[in-house]
């Protein structure tokens, strides 16, 4: 490990693709809010070592309708690719899946074309909004996740929510085809807690030299 971190910094040393100015960084409050009070206060060391590395910090909002309706977009996207690679065996074979596995490769199936469309144009939607925000060399901060992974006995409806605020947040690099790290810089309950960072379209290599960066501030 000691040696691919060797290489991993004279490849971002030798690297000139980037620009030399530190990037501007939006927090995404919208985002924040979705997490939740508890995560925010988890990562807000972290938001400050990040401040303090690279630059001040400006809030931003990423969606002005809400990023709860994106998990919907991403569901509609994913069941009918789903669908479209196993469906066939799923017909032919009928395997045993678990009830909510089984609801979820269902689901799929009752799909109609018209909601593909609708969810598509949406889809180009989220990419044009974050490509506009994030233009040439911005990066957007947020939490990766609602908090820590939930108890194995937690109760299927609290679980259902959690998946639901969780993909509000996973969903919106993938949506918008964008590259995303997430970085283990907060502490919930003993469990590392991440702090995502999507970079614009071909910025892999920024998102890397940032946290090359944070590792010796």
């Amino acid at each position: 490990m000691e040696r691919v971190g060797r290489i991993l910094l004279r490849v971002l040393r030798d690297d000139d693709t980037t620009a030399h100015q530190p990037p501007q960084l939006f927090f995404a409050s919208d985002a924040l809010a979705l997490a939740g009070d508890t995560a925010t206060q988890a990562l807000q060391s972290a938001v400050t070592q990040i401040s303090a590395a690279i630059r001040p910090i400006k809030r931003v909002t990423v969606s002005a309708k809400g990023l709860s309706e994106w998990p919907q977009l991403f569901r509609v996207l994913q069941g009918v690719e789903i669908w479209a690679y196993h469906g066939a065996w799923i017909r032919e074979v009928q395997p045993t899946f678990g009830p909510s596995i089984r609801e979820r490769f269902e689901w799929p199936a009752t799909i109609y074309q018209a909601d593909v469309a609708a969810a598509k144009q949406k889809r180009e939607q989220v990419a044009a909004r974050l490509d506009a925000l994030l233009g040439q060399d911005a990066v957007l901060c947020l939490p990766s996740a609602p908090g820590i992974a939930p108890p194995r006995d937690t109760p299927a409806a609290e679980l259902e929510t959690f998946r639901t605020r969780a993909l509000s947040l996973l969903c919106i690099a993938g949506r918008a085809r964008l590259p995303q790290m997430s970085l283990p810089l907060g502490m919930l309950d003993d469990c590392p807690l991440g702090l995502s960072l999507i970079a614009p379209h071909g910025a892999d290599m920024l998102l890397l030299k940032i946290a090359a960066s944070l590792s010796h501030s």
